[in-house]
């Protein structure tokens, strides 16, 4: 019994150990970077933009960024953002 329980241990933390990794290697893992990212700071510079609230319509209801636009995640839909964002050349920030 005391083997099996250290052989259970040993796994765990062997697992522990090698199955992690860094957010940084998660990020660089599924993403491509074929869009740009723009920090906090950037956005304050531009002096025009569309922003889009992808989050679900209940968390866009607790809290969003001022002027933003809720298109949703799983409601997405293109057609509705051109309709009321037809100016394609305004910079579309996504989050």
């Amino acid at each position: 019994m005391k083997a099996y329980l250290l052989y259970i241990l040993a796994l765990i933390c062997y697992s522990q150990t090698f199955g992690q990794s860094t957010m940084h290697e998660m990020i660089a893992n599924y993403n491509k970077e074929t869009v740009p990212y723009v920090t906090v700071k950037e956005l304050l510079d531009w002096k025009e933009y569309v922003l889009l609230d992808t989050r679900e319509k209940t968390e866009f209801d607790i809290s969003h960024i001022k002027n933003s636009n809720y298109v949703g995640y799983s409601t997405f839909n293109i057609q509705s953002v051109l309709r009321h964002h037809p100016d394609k050349n305004k910079p579309i920030v996504v989050y």
